[in-house]
C-alpha cells in the first residue's frame, strides 16, 4: 500500500484548525502532499473512521496551552485500539469573522466550537452584548454565518476559514493569550507506526489508578535524567465510580548509556522499545499508546 492510498479523517469542515493540522502531518509524517482529507462532525466519528478502515488515519486535538486537555479525545483514545504516531503543536490565532459589510458594533451573536469560545473569553468581556453560541466546528460555524447572510452574526475561526467562505475579519487575533497553541496527534493502527527518527521522542502510556499508582511512583527513580515526565492526565473510569485512568506522557531525551548498541549509544527505536518493556514489567496492566516524534519544527 503506497502513501497515496491513505486518508486522514479530522473533526470539522475545510478551513478548520484540524484541517490545517491534517495537511501538515500528511506532508511531514506521511511525506504526502495530496493525501485525501475527510472532515467529520464528531471526534467519535473520526476515531471510528481510523478503526474501521486500515487506510485511514485520524488527526485530533488533544491539548491546548490555554484551556488544557480535550478530555473527550483522551476517553476515546482509551477505548480505541489505535496508536499515537506523531504530534504537531500549532499556533492558534482566532479571528472574529463576519459577512462583507458587517461591523463589529453590529454583532449580537457569535458562533464557534466550545473550545474556541473558551479561548476568547476577553472578547465577550469587551462586548457584553455578544451572545456566544456553541457550534460543532469553527469552520462549519463560519460557513453557517456566510449562508445566513446577517450582519448581526459572527463566527470565531481561522484566517483559512475566512478565505474558504468569503468572510471578512472584524477583529484579528482575539485569543486571550498570544502564544495560544493546540497539540494535535496523528492516530492510526499499529501497523502504520514508523519508528521514531530522532531524539527527543515522546512516549505515551496509560494505566488504571489505585494499586498501579504506587508502581508509577516507583518508576520515576528508574528513568534517570534522560527521561522527563511531561504530563499526567486523570480521567474517570465510567465503569467504576471513583476510579480513574491515567494517561502519562514522557519525553525521552537520549538513549540510556547502559543499553548501548554497536554504534556506542542506544538507538532511538531501541530507547522506545526498552522503555516499553521496563514499564510493562513494573506495571503489567499498563497500556502502550505509542512512541513518536514531534513534527512541529520539521
Amino acid at each position: 500500500m503506497t502513501a497515496s492510498n491513505f486518508k486522514i479523517a479530522y473533526q470539522g469542515a475545510p478551513g478548520a484548525f484540524s484541517h490545517a493540522a491534517s495537511k501538515i502531518l500528511s506532508e511531514r509524517y506521511l511525506k504526502q502532499a495530496d493525501c485525501e482529507l475527510i472532515g467529520m462532525r464528531s471526534f467519535s466519528q473520526v476515531f471510528a473512521a481510523a478503526q474501521n478502515d486500515a487506510r485511514t488515519y485520524a488527526c485530533l486535538p488533544i491539548d491546548n496551552s490555554s484551556i488544557g486537555s480535550i478530555s473527550d479525545n483522551y476517553d476515546l483514545l482509551w477505548d480505541a485500539k489505535l496508536r499515537l504516531l506523531a504530534q504537531y503543536c500549532m499556533p492558534i490565532h482566532h479571528q472574529l469573522l463576519g459577512i462583507e459589510g458587517s461591523k463589529i458594533e453590529q454583532i449580537t451573536e457569535v458562533y464557534s466550537h466550545p473550545a474556541a469560545l473558551e479561548q476568547c473569553r476577553k472578547l465577550f468581556q469587551r462586548f457584553p452584548r455578544m451572545q456566544e453560541h456553541p457550534f460543532f466546528d469553527t469552520a462549519a460555524a463560519s460557513r453557517m454565518i456566510k449562508e445566513k447572510g446577517s450582519v448581526e452574526l459572527a463566527a470565531i475561526g481561522s484566517e483559512l476559514a475566512a478565505r474558504e467562505y468569503g468572510l471578512i475579519v472584524l477583529s484579528p487575533n482575539i485569543e486571550d493569550y498570544p502564544h495560544n497553541q493546540t497539540r494535535f496527534v496523528l492516530v492510526g493502527k499499529a501497523e502504520h507506526a514508523k519508528a521514531p527518527q530522532s531524539f527527543p521522542l515522546r512516549f505515551s502510556f496509560g494505566m488504571e489508578g489505585g494499586r498501579d499508582l504506587n508502581a508509577l511512583t516507583a518508576l520515576a527513580p528508574l528513568l534517570g535524567d534522560y527521561v522527563q515526565f511531561k504530563k499526567i492526565e486523570s480521567r474517570p473510569n465510567p465503569a467504576t465510580p471513583w476510579e480513574y485512568r491515567l494517561f502519562i506522557d514522557l519525553l525521552v531525551l537520549k538513549g540510556h548509556s547502559d543499553r548501548s548498541s554497536a554504534s556506542g549509544t542506544e538507538t532511538v527505536e531501541g530507547a522506545g522499545k526498552s522503555l516499553e518493556e521496563q514499564i510493562k514489567a513494573l506495571i503489567p496492566h499498563s497500556r502502550f499508546f505509542g512512541s513518536y516524534n514531534d513534527y512541529t519544527a520539521s
